[in-house]
């Protein structure tokens, strides 16, 4: 069977650009919220109160960048 080549850094600085999109988003749109809805960019909530859930998901994506 035959592999096909992955060229790796192209690979990373898409998934970068994409990470930083979404973040970006978040920040602009949802910031103090726990999501925001991608379409409406309007904040979500899960509680009465934030958890900031979307900081706290992204974390470990954000250290494996790193």
């Amino acid at each position: 069977m035959e592999e096909k080549s992955v060229d790796k850094d192209k690979l990373a600085a898409e998934v970068k650009s994409e990470f930083l999109h979404a973040w970006r988003g978040y920040r602009q749109h949802a910031w103090g919220h726990d999501d925001l809805a991608p379409l409406s960019r309007k904040p979500h909530d899960w509680y009465a109160h934030s958890l900031l859930m979307t900081p706290v998901d992204a974390l470990d994506t954000l250290l494996l960048m790193v």
